[in-house]
């Protein structure tokens, strides 16, 4: 067996394992992932309107409008291993609590939350959050070749993600990906397949350690992430993988691929959110900077894009 399906095979096993497994460890300590599989309703506190979100735990998970996990400890499945910590924190951006997430110091290993199994019968998924990195998460990064920081399973095995990449200096570039083709031209509407795994210097935004230009986002400032993934042939005939991304100070990207944009490549049923923070090809430094944070994690099904959290755009 090659090294390759070796790794493969252990990923599956362990997705296997996170999906079976019950919540329950405290945040603080919580060494391995623990996913509970979405329940009816009984705690979700609705806001006012139909569309409103409702906030709650995993295990509350009511998807009949836009869920929002409400990122208190043991609200939500943690996935960490190979040296890589999480801790839950309070005083975010809005006030409330999110996820810190130090990477693993080694290779071929994950840290994130999740995973998170959906219901059947989705088609259409809004995933956003939120998220600032630490003082030296960029160049502490400098070695997170092709790094999965989000990736969605479908039924017939298709994985749409977000991938991080080092441009050097200190920097990281975003890109969308059907599987491991990637898109790292921000301003990309559909297109041919391009920077598969390096940019090629058109990005409208990147984060720095130090921002070198007003597109640079620096350490310690919140952004809005939004990952559409959709069979709706709205975007493409095939269905989309799309991202925005929004600074508080307004939106900054919206880009998306044809969900064919790795040709054999067919929309069917979305099944779980793997992770987010996701799996490591390469490996962190273990500088006290190297951290990120996840807030206000949302799930909408079935629905279009919902644009930033109430509260975070001016």
């Amino acid at each position: 067996m090659s090294h390759t399906l070796v790794l493969k095979t252990l990923r599956r096993s362990a997705l296997a394992l996170l999906l079976s497994a019950c919540s329950g460890v405290p945040a603080e300590t919580a060494t391995s992932a623990e996913a509970a599989a979405p329940a009816t309703a009984a705690t979700a506190t609705p806001a006012a309107g139909a569309n409103a979100e409702r906030v709650g735990t995993w295990k509350s998970a009511d998807f009949s409008g836009p869920f929002r996990l409400d990122m208190k400890e043991g609200s939500y499945p943690v996935w960490v291993a190979g040296g890589a910590t999480h801790t839950n924190m309070s005083g975010g951006w809005d006030g409330g609590h999110f996820a810190r997430i130090t990477p693993p110091p080694s290779e071929q290993t994950y840290g994130g939350i999740g995973a998170f199994e959906l219901p059947h019968g989705v088609t259409s998924l809004a995933l956003r959050w939120e998220t600032r990195f630490g003082p030296t998460f960029a160049s502490g990064g400098r070695n997170f070749d092709d790094n999965k920081h989000v990736i969605i399973h479908t039924k017939n095995g298709n994985r749409p993600m977000i991938n991080l990449q080092p441009t050097g200096s200190g920097c990281l570039q975003m890109a969308i990906a059907q599987g491991t083709v990637k898109q790292f031209n921000q301003s990309s509407k559909g297109g041919k397949q391009a920077g598969w795994f390096r940019g090629e210097g058109n990005e409208l935004f990147r984060w720095c350690d130090t921002a070198k230009s007003k597109s640079d986002i620096p350490a310690n400032e919140w952004v809005s992430i939004e990952l559409h993934v959709s069979c709706e042939k709205t975007l493409h005939p095939s269905g989309h993988i799309r991202a925005v991304v929004h600074r508080r100070s307004g939106k900054v990207a919206d880009w998306w691929i044809p969900w064919n944009y790795d040709s054999p490549a067919e929309c069917t049923e979305i099944t779980t959110v793997e992770g987010i923070g996701g799996y490591y090809n390469g490996f962190a430094t273990r500088a006290e900077g190297t951290w990120f944070d996840i807030s206000g994690v949302t799930f909408a099904i079935n629905r279009e894009p919902l644009g930033p959290r109430a509260g975070f755009l001016p």
